[in-house]
């Protein structure tokens, strides 16, 4: 006979996430002041696929119980909610259409947020080092790698790479060597 222990409570009820991750949710939340749609895009560089509304869930922000007031926050979502059927019910109907534009404004805020940095740069040599790392970060985003990954190793090896074959760190000859498959040994 084979007698295990009990598994130790989660802080949700047949939830996955310990109470580690939960509070490594809630600090970066509310302390750090990242938001959730932030952190699932951090999560998901290291392989943790977890979607907003599940940290959201996570965070459980419990509903009033009792009637819900027309100018309450819960009144207003379902005023906006019924305000807006005819474009709900046309989302329903067509599974390629995003449901909010969400994500185009998520793009566009680091561009904002930015802006206001350019302020804070110290020396035109400050600008021009930013404008440099927020173009290789984008380059990288949009050649599918791991911004911290491809800038890690690049900065590890700049100082010793020649300076006539600089174009070879740039993400997009960066993405062919790291992913050629290694030649055949004979």
């Amino acid at each position: 006979m084979v007698v295990t222990a009990d598994s130790p409570r989660q802080p949700i009820e047949r939830g996955l996430p310990g109470p580690g991750m939960l509070a490594h949710v809630a600090v970066s939340k509310y302390c750090d002041h990242i938001p959730l749609n932030r952190q699932s895009g951090m999560f998901a560089r290291q392989g943790l696929d977890l979607a907003p509304s599940t940290l959201g869930g996570w965070m459980g922000s419990p509903l009033p119980a009792g009637p819900v007031l027309p100018k309450s926050p819960l009144g207003t979502a379902i005023n906006y909610c019924l305000g807006n059927w005819k474009a709900l019910v046309r989302y329903a109907q067509d599974g390629k259409l995003d449901i909010d534009n969400n994500a185009s404004e998520r793009d566009l805020r680091p561009i904002a947020t930015a802006r206001r940095n350019y302020t804070f740069f110290g020396s035109d040599n400050g600008g021009r080092t930013a404008a440099v790392l927020y173009s290789l970060i984008a380059s990288a985003k949009r050649h599918g790698l791991d911004p911290f990954v491809y800038l890690r190793d690049v900065l590890a090896r700049i100082s010793d790479h020649p300076s006539n074959k600089l174009h070879e760190l740039l993400p997009d000859y960066w993405k062919l060597a790291h992913t050629a498959p290694a030649p055949e040994q004979v």
